[in-house]
């Protein structure tokens, strides 16, 4: 077979978010540590509606908007850090750098679902300081809870596979669409390697299943035990290309 052909989601433009994703993630680790602080230790010079947001059910590779207020409560005139998120699915904005006493604003952000599947849980963290003359500027943090649950209109698993090292080994990977559903169906696979095969079955009753088949003669044993990522290409308007990765086991 060809070489995987690119799709959005793993371009190169697609996954820098989410290696800053993963930087802010360390960051907001690293504060937490060296403040000592729990994620929702709360903040007495602010007041945050709501603290913990739900945003329910959210489809695949969607967008949602939504917003919560900051004030200020303290008497104080306070600085703030540019807020930052422990995911790359989360782009929250709108706080000034100096908020005056009893001042109160609205900060919006955006969750992008991407290719998350199930119940997901990521937290905003907000960081200020006192800046009265009287007293020194002392540093403080709190959290924002965000919650979604992203739901696809099909199932699969396994979510990965791994294959013995036999001179032809098989693996099967069902997909499962929910009763009352449209059924969705493979329409093709792509391997990067010759050694790597797959055949899809007939749909039955929503669910239908690729046989993968993994052919030791055409593996280079001098490469890496991770095979490749199977690309599957479906009928679903929600996710119409996922990936499987392939490795080879003991």
């Amino acid at each position: 077979m060809k070489g995987i052909v690119p799709i959005p989601y793993y371009t190169e433009e697609a996954t820098l978010p989410r290696i800053a994703g993963v930087l802010a993630c360390v960051s907001v680790g690293i504060i937490l540590v060296a403040l000592r602080i729990g994620p929702d230790t709360p903040v007495e010079n602010l007041s945050i509606s709501p603290r913990q947001i739900d945003l329910g059910d959210v489809p695949p590779n969607a967008t949602k908007e939504f917003s919560f207020t900051v004030k200020t409560v303290s008497g104080h005139g306070l600085t703030c850090a540019p807020p930052v998120a422990d995911c790359g699915c989360l782009s929250p904005r709108g706080l000034s750098p100096a908020l005056p006493p009893d001042a109160s604003v609205t900060l919006t952000s955006v969750f992008s679902s991407g290719l998350f599947k199930g119940p997901i849980e990521r937290r905003i963290l907000l960081r200020t300081a006192n800046t009265a003359a009287a007293e020194k500027p002392r540093l403080l943090a709190t959290t924002v809870s965000v919650k979604a649950r992203v739901v696809w209109d099909f199932d699969y698993g396994p979510k990965r596979l791994v294959l013995p090292r036999h001179p032809s080994s098989r693996a099967i990977i069902t997909i499962t669409t929910p009763p009352g559903k449209y059924p969705v169906r493979v329409t093709a696979v792509e391997s990067p390697t010759a050694a790597l095969t797959a055949s899809v079955t007939e749909a039955a009753s929503g669910t239908q299943k690729v046989e993968v088949t993994f052919d030791s003669s055409k593996w280079n044993w001098q490469a890496p035990s991770e095979l490749a990522n199977l690309l599957i290409h479906t009928s679903s308007t929600l996710v119409p290309t996922f990936r499987v990765p392939v490795r080879l086991g003991p």
